[in-house]
């Protein structure tokens, strides 16, 4: 596993993100709060019933009189306003809620659930969580990039361990982040379907069966050191790295585990100065795989 100190970067990164989250669903909350102590509900509700009064009175104008203040009540609480951020608080909530099965999956169980879902969502639900892991590099400015089932690509669902996917994005993004050891670089993330080998990973390193028929895939790629063939071909063994002096290594381990659970392929491309880019290729299936 990754050492305590990274773990820990992680968590106060977390931490900071959920407060800020807790901090707009707190702002929805008060903004429903001013609203309903604007419209007074009570008083409406008094006001309604001598309106109700005055009616089976046939006392028309008094009635006429109490609507429309009813009405300038309803109207100051403002139904549409107050369903909006009741939304919005429901979205927050969500992002929260993912926010910490993604750090969960990182260090936690070692597989989840098997479900029917797409790269794509896996990768846009994780959108927050998966930027500030990359902006904790300690030597570098590091952009994350997301580029989910674009036209060059469509989407598809299979069926996927999210607990193993999300624990391999993540490795695999925190690799592609410390291999930008200085300045400022990118790591991109693309999701899609090819078939068969996809395009630019000419002399790549592969891992695990031939990639055919269709197939969803993971891309992750990084503007940072790259690699020899010496390194390249070292990179698959147990907790090798190529930054020296670093506890990592081991991202590879789940994104290899993840793809020996999906019976995926693993592409890799590097070449010193030009960055790395790997590909997890996933057969798509209409049912969950074998354990």
């Amino acid at each position: 596993m990754r050492s305590f100190e990274e773990i820990g970067r992680i968590v106060i990164g977390v931490i900071h993100d959920s407060n800020n989250i807790l901090a707009g669903i707190y702002g929805a909350i008060d903004l429903i709060r001013m609203n309903l102590r604007a419209a007074n509900l009570s008083h409406l509700e008094a006001v309604a019933r001598k309106a109700l009064s005055a009616i089976e009175g046939e006392n028309l104008g008094d009635a006429k009189a109490q609507l429309q203040e009813v009405v300038l009540g309803l109207e100051r609480l403002n139904f549409s306003g107050v369903s909006e951020r009741v939304d919005r608080a429901d979205m927050y909530c969500g992002e929260l809620t993912e926010y910490n099965r993604w750090l969960l999956d990182l260090v936690g169980r070692r597989y989840g659930t098997v479900q029917s879902t797409t790269l794509e969502q896996i990768v846009n639900d994780g959108r927050r969580f998966l930027e500030r892991l990359a902006s904790e590099s300690r030597t570098a400015t590091v952009n994350l990039e997301i580029n989910c089932a674009q036209r060059r690509y469509r989407s598809v669902s299979s069926f996927f361990d999210k607990t193993l996917v999300r624990r391999g994005i993540a490795n695999l993004v925190t690799n592609a982040r410390d291999a930008i050891e200085e300045g400022e670089g990118s790591v991109t993330i693309t999701t899609g379907v090819v078939t068969g080998h996809p395009d630019g990973y000419a002399d790549a390193c592969t891992i695990g069966p031939p990639p055919t028929g269709t197939l969803a895939f993971l891309e992750v790629k990084d503007t940072g050191r790259g690699m020899n063939p010496a390194e390249l071909e070292n990179m698959t063994k147990d907790g090798h790295t190529t930054k020296e002096g670093s506890e990592h290594g081991y991202g590879l381990m789940a994104v290899t585990q993840m793809a020996k659970h999906h019976g995926a392929t693993i592409v890799i491309w590097s070449a010193s100065g030009h960055g790395t880019k790997i590909a997890v290729l996933f057969p798509v299936r209409d049912e969950p795989p074998s354990s």
